[in-house]
């Protein structure tokens, strides 16, 4: 039997990332917090132009609690406070750029699973 070759690519691109989380059940509460920093490292690469600041690291600092409303419906509420702009989705640049380095983001979200 012959193998499949696989091809793996390598993010040129240099960053480094990490999290540290963590969450406790209280009944049909659960709660969460979670830390993360990411950092690009690509302006060392010769020839990258320099990005604004804020806009090649990025800290997270999370908070959520969620609720199970039955076995297969969940309620989930979290925040985010956020300091840097570094992998923020911008396809195309149809979102408008970010002058602020320091922000925060409110999300809510149900799940309904079967």
């Amino acid at each position: 039997m012959n193998g499949i070759p696989v091809q793996v690519t390598h993010n040129h691109r240099g960053s480094d990332f990490w999290y540290l989380s963590g969450a406790r059940r209280f009944g049909q509460f659960e709660t969460a917090v979670t830390y993360s920093e990411y950092k690009d490292v690509s302006d060392a690469l010769e020839g990258t132009p320099p990005k604004p600041f804020g806009a090649d690291f990025n800290k997270d600092i999370q908070v959520s609690i969620r609720y199970d409303l039955s076995e297969n419906w969940t309620l989930k509420i979290e925040s985010h406070s956020i300091e840097g702009t570094g992998m923020l989705f911008n396809q195309y640049g149809q979102n408008p750029t970010l002058t602020a380095t320091s922000w925060t983001l409110w999300a809510a979200k149900t799940t309904l699973h079967f």
